[in-house]
């Protein structure tokens, strides 16, 4: 327990089952880590700073995330927004810090395991909520658009632990089940996000695949175009019957039943007053306050079947956000934080058939995979994801180089 790695076993394995704010498991494991250490572990954490691990990938990254909450802050006083604003990047930051500094050891096979874990979790959570509670959509403690997306970046890890895992084959089979859990529960949830996002990190395996079997890769690639074109079907069935949600387009493709698709123009409409709001104010944006206006204006002046149907807080899509509240300034933060550990994750081989290469091919899934899911919602905005990407990136850059606070000749060895 002191090593702290158990609590973000928890964090993946609970999150989607249990309400606790994305970063309540993670940040409890750091208080208890620092108190079970007497104080020492700040105090080596700080001796660190001062030494190799300035010129790390994990120190660097630390620098980006620390100059993009000061940005954020210096943005939200900028235009007079609450400080209430501040709070997911400031967990970001956090997050950051209890992973990097709180805990001493980093197998990637924490997160496959956990990952699993909330596979099946999920799974459960998503048929309780559409067969008990009869919900249209599963949601879990969350929002139905979120826990999609969150389980299918849980289900691709599972997935690579099934294929890539150095495990017995029991172990690989628990591992395929849970991913197909985890499957089920995103297409519970109706996330289109989710769903755009899995045939793209599924294409990121195949290149792995490739160096072990070219003949297994080929068949790979014939599945993939299979898979993306039945759910391009699927998605096509969520436009044309209404409201994504798995109940409605199987009741509606039985019946014949069309119903009205208010969720696809209320987007369409947030885009363009996005882009209009990023026209009027290209460098800072308009805010959380300029943007709740603009949507005000909106609905109040325009007609009937173009008015939104609800003050929306945010345009649903983490770039058009990021322009109409920060405009560039803001924009090229979040590229960054996306960006940067794309890179430090690449050029360690992630495609490579090794075992040093199992925690940059999970990095490079998660950057990807956010990446995506911010073309349908704002996920840095959001407690949940936002704190589950901070944990996920600084956890696996750690692993992929070496930890912080493990001995400092030893941390090279690791990254090698």
């Amino acid at each position: 327990m002191r090593e702290g790695n158990a609590f973000v076993f928890l964090t993946l394995a609970l999150c989607l089952a249990v309400p606790f704010g994305g970063i309540g498991i993670v940040a409890l494991g750091a208080l208890y880590s620092i108190a079970a250490s007497r104080l020492k572990l700040v105090v080596d954490a700080t001796r660190l700073y001062f030494t190799g691990w300035l010129r790390s990938d994990a120190f660097a990254l630390n620098l980006l995330i620390l100059a993009v909450t000061l940005l954020e802050l210096a943005l939200i006083y900028y235009h007079g927004d609450s400080t209430g604003e501040f709070e997911n990047q400031l967990k970001q930051y956090v997050a950051a810090l209890a992973v990097l500094l709180t805990i001493r050891r980093y197998p990637p096979e924490i997160i496959l395991w956990g990952a699993a874990v909330g596979c099946v979790l999920a799974g459960v959570v998503a048929l309780h909520d559409i067969v008990v509670l009869d919900l249209p959509r599963a949601e879990g403690p969350t929002n139905a658009i979120r826990f999609g997306m969150i389980a299918v970046l849980l289900a691709m890890f599972s997935w690579i632990g099934a294929i890539f895992g150095r495990i017995p084959l029991g172990q690989r089979m628990f591992m395929a089940c849970a991913a197909a859990s985890g499957i089920f529960a995103v297409f519970a949830s109706g996330s289109r996000g989710a769903v755009l996002a899995l045939p793209v990190m599924l294409l990121l395996l195949i290149p792995r695949i490739w160096r072990r079997s070219r003949r297994v890769a080929i068949a790979a690639a014939g599945l993939f175009v299979i898979f993306s074109i039945a759910l391009g079907l699927w998605q096509i069935s969520t436009l044309r019957y209404g409201l994504s949600n798995m109940k409605t387009v199987v009741e509606s493709v039985v019946s014949g039943k069309r119903v009205s698709e208010h969720s696809t123009r209320d987007r369409v409409e947030m885009l363009r007053l996005s882009a209009d709001l990023f026209s009027a104010h290209p460098w800072v944006g308009v805010g959380s306050t300029g943007w709740d206006k603009a949507v005000a204006d909106q609905i109040r002046t325009s007609p009937p079947g173009v008015a939104l149907d609800m003050p929306f807080n945010q345009p649903h899509n983490q770039y058009a956000n990021d322009l109409a509240k920060g405009g560039l300034v803001r924009a090229l933060g979040g590229l960054a934080m996306l960006l940067m550990p794309l890179w430090f994750f690449l050029k360690r081989h992630p495609f490579k058939f090794r075992r040093t290469a199992l925690a940059p091919l999970l990095g490079v899934v998660t950057c990807v995979a956010y990446a995506m899911f911010g073309l349908t919602e704002a996920v840095m905005d959001l407690s949940l994801t936002a704190s589950l990407y901070a944990i996920l990136v600084f956890y696996l850059i750690a692993a992929s180089e070496g930890a912080p606070l493990s001995s400092v000749p030893n941390a090279s060895a690791r990254s090698a």
